[in-house]
């Protein structure tokens, strides 16, 4: 539990003391070498991390146990400044568990804001607790909502109403990715107010994936765009195998 620079110089004492140029494997000039690994698991780790890791051989950060450790607007302070050019919204009407499941989602990418628009209540529980880490905007109506994004793009993703696909749509800076209710998809003025209206290609009999998963696929496509390991491009008229637009 190692919290300061000091322990680590410290431990390195105590085993260069217990440890002789006789020993096997051991530089006959130096000695045995035992590199120190310093596991960051408490928030006054993070608070000397510089001199932690000037003083250690490596770092190993046990994420699940630091963040028990850590309050919960500490957590938040910290992740602030990682927050991402995009944000998420979501239609609540209809749609309990997946707006808790979109949040769950959201959270992975490190969206700016999640839009939460209407007042019906969401299945929280499908957040599993990430809820507590986001920015949660509360928008009571289509006109609330409208007013807090302002001028940012927005990206709709309804496929009734697409005019391009996933593989073929722009994600402009700031971006706000908009998903509709598993019933009533997006209305027609969201539509309206929408930058691009998008689709994911999709190839069998079923007609819409699931919110939750569509979302995911979305955020995942703009995280592999920004990803130097995201892969090559592929041209504007391909959509899937064997398949091209007419």
């Amino acid at each position: 539990f190692v919290r300061t620079a000091d322990e680590i110089e410290e431990l390195k004492h105590r085993l260069s003391e217990m440890c002789s140029v006789e020993r096997k494997f051991a530089d006959p000039e130096v000695g045995l070498q035992i590199p120190v690994i310093a596991k960051i698991e408490k928030p006054q780790a993070l608070r000397n991390l510089d001199a932690i890791i000037n003083s250690a051989d490596g770092i190993m950060v046990a994420r699940g146990d630091l963040g028990v450790e850590m309050p919960i607007e500490e957590r938040r302070r910290i992740l602030a400044p990682l927050r991402v050019d995009m944000s998420v919204a979501v239609v609540r009407a209809k749609n309990p568990f997946n707006v808790g499941a979109i949040i769950r989602v959201a959270h992975s990418y490190l969206v700016r804001d999640v839009f939460l628009v209407g007042t019906e209540s969401y299945y929280e529980r499908a957040s599993m607790g990430m809820q507590r880490y986001e920015n949660l905007v509360e928008c009571e109506d289509e006109d609330a909502f409208l007013e807090a994004v302002g001028n940012r793009p927005i990206v709709s993703v309804e496929r009734d109403h697409a005019q391009t696909s996933l593989w073929q749509a722009t994600f402009p800076k700031d971006v706000v990715l908009l998903f509709g209710s598993e019933d009533d998809g997006i209305s027609q003025r969201l539509l309206e107010a929408s930058s691009q209206v998008i689709a994911i290609p999709m190839y069998g009999v079923n007609h819409s994936f699931p919110v939750s998963v569509a979302a995911g696929m979305v955020l995942c496509e703009w995280a592999r765009r920004r990803d130097p390991r995201g892969g090559h491009d592929v041209p504007d008229t391909y959509i899937g195998p064997h398949r091209r637009l007419a």
